[in-house]
């Protein structure tokens, strides 16, 4: 979302409110132009996400992308069969926002169809603030196939700086190299500095934990 909204106006990315899922679906369906599905292992499974791809299919004119990180694994067929057990509906029922499961189960179809919804494959999921920048431009300029091949890598160059900030995170995990992600982003003046073709070079170092 940081990233996009340098490039972009009105970016906004659900889980800044869950609270009213209801005014969360009507955005999808009235205002929202472009939506992309960033998906992780969970992604699918959580009905607010369900719903708005749902809406977004059914209820409105938004162009729907995708972007695969490796973590994700698509619902199997079974799993297709019994979306109420496939989905976390713990804490949502999306029949009171009039959402049914044949309907959800024909958009995850649409979702996961190349030929219908463009899509991103990451060959790894983003590692530093670098990655970040690249798949914000493929996003925006309407890039389908694979990213973060061998020649992307050759982009990420850290460089030494006294006194510089370390942010470990695990690399396997989405959710917290994410969260390391904003982090820089919140102190990016100290964690960065520019090369000489103004592309920002990355101070942050990450392990597996």
């Amino acid at each position: 979302k940081m990233q996009l909204s340098n490039r972009a106006n009105n970016v906004f990315i659900d889980s800044d409110d869950l609270s009213d899922l209801d005014h969360l679906f009507d955005i999808v369906k009235t205002k929202v132009v472009a939506l992309v599905a960033y998906l992780t292992r969970d992604t699918l499974r959580r009905p607010w996400c369900a719903g708005e791809i749902t809406t977004a299919f059914h209820a409105s004119k938004a162009k729907v992308h995708t972007v695969w990180t490796p973590s994700f694994f698509p619902p199997t067929e079974r799993d297709m069969e019994d979306l109420s057990s496939y989905v976390d509906v713990s804490g949502c029922n999306l029949k009171r926002y009039g959402i049914l499961w044949e309907t959800v189960a024909d958009s995850f179809l649409k979702l996961l169809n190349p030929g219908e919804t463009p899509s991103i494959q990451l060959a790894h999921a983003p590692k530093f603030l670098m990655h970040y920048t690249i798949l914000t431009e493929a996003i925006l300029k309407g890039h389908v196939g694979a990213l973060f091949t061998n020649k992307t890598e050759r982009l990420n160059r850290i460089v030494p700086i006294a006194g510089q900030v370390a942010i470990s995170a695990d690399q396997g995990d989405d959710d917290a190299t994410a969260a390391a992600g904003i982090l820089a982003l919140k102190i990016q003046e100290q964690l960065f500095r520019q090369d000489k073709h103004d592309i920002p070079v990355s101070s942050l170092v990450e392990k597996n934990l």
